[in-house]
């Protein structure tokens, strides 16, 4: 397939915090929302292919049209769409004159008890492209909510952050009605390998048993060779990279929200050994779980 109109993916594809800003890393709490043509204005409607490591975005196309590259995959489209991004994937845009929408961004921290499960299904999917021409009651609620979202940060409203929490859980329970009912239909559009959606799906279920890559493919029915080559090819990450990665984002998860102390954590996680437990963290993330807790933490309670 041919790239589309100025982009180049041959190159090293660079991981940003918001497309041009340094990493967020420091701001774990961080909900952004901002209209398309304000948002594209400095790169003259241009963004390069590039990819999140820590932020799921929803871009929300009301009117205009676009070309997007999702991975491998070019697309143009030209009538009101929604495009889901878990973090980890590549894509870029060029937004032609007159383009406009909202692009939402969470970073993954965000995951509180009242959402986690919710977001953690739509980082374990493929990037979704949800047609909003024939969802006319649909896109209104959507539309309304990301509205409500931008009053919210616009105004230092009292419980504005509970607010905002609500309003998150609302738009990603809409994002999974949609998607159910487009799946089908969003995995051919998109080129989505189905083998990889059904491997996500094993991740999400298995994680902490720390099945090795070979019980997967058998579940699979492939070979080991043959589900790397997938995950490699589709997604730029081995199939025990991707592995590791859910299990670090959990481990992140409960080292930010809660204050379990870490050896309940490691055995809660499937880990018998907390050195162990210690030295993959650090390895996956470059930080000892002490340390990655003492810059994420935000006086939680055990729950």
């Amino acid at each position: 397939m041919k790239p589309a109109r100025g982009f180049s993916t041959e190159n090293r594809v660079p991981t940003f915090g918001l497309y041009g800003e340094a990493r967020q890393d420091e701001d774990p709490g961080f909900l952004h929302l901002e209209r398309i043509s304000i948002s594209s204005q400095p790169f003259d409607g241009v963004i390069k292919p590039h990819r999140h490591s820590e932020l799921f975005q929803l871009l929300v196309l009301q009117r205009g049209s676009l070309s997007v590259v999702l991975e491998e995959v070019e697309l143009n489209i030209s009538e009101p769409t929604t495009i889901s991004l878990p973090p980890g994937y590549i894509h870029g845009f060029i937004f032609n004159k007159d383009t406009e929408g909202y692009i939402l961004t969470l970073a993954l921290p965000l995951l509180l008890d009242s959402n986690a499960d919710l977001l953690s299904a739509q980082l374990s999917s493929e990037p979704k492209v949800i047609p909003l021409t024939t969802r006319e009651p649909a896109t209104k609620q959507l539309y309304r909510l990301l509205e409500l979202v931008s009053y919210e940060l616009r105004y230092q409203n009292r419980d504005r952050i509970l607010m905002c929490e609500h309003l998150v859980q609302s738009i990603l329970i809409w994002l999974k009605r949609v998607s159910e009912e487009i799946q089908p239909e969003n995995e051919t559009s998109t080129g989505t390998d189905p083998l990889l959606s059904r491997f996500k799906r094993l991740i999400e279920d298995h994680y902490i048993e720390h099945l090795p890559v070979g019980e997967y493919s058998e579940m699979l029915g492939v070979s080991p060779s043959t589900l790397n080559r997938r995950c490699r090819t589709h997604l730029g990450e081995s199939a025990l990279q991707l592995i590791h990665f859910r299990l670090t984002q959990e481990i992140k998860r409960r080292l930010t929200f809660t204050q379990r102390n870490l050896e309940v954590i490691s055995l809660e996680l499937g880990f018998e050994d907390p050195a162990y437990f210690t030295r993959f963290f650090k390895r996956e993330t470059g930080l000892s779980p002490s340390e990655y807790r003492s810059e994420n933490n935000f006086g939680t309670q055990d729950r």
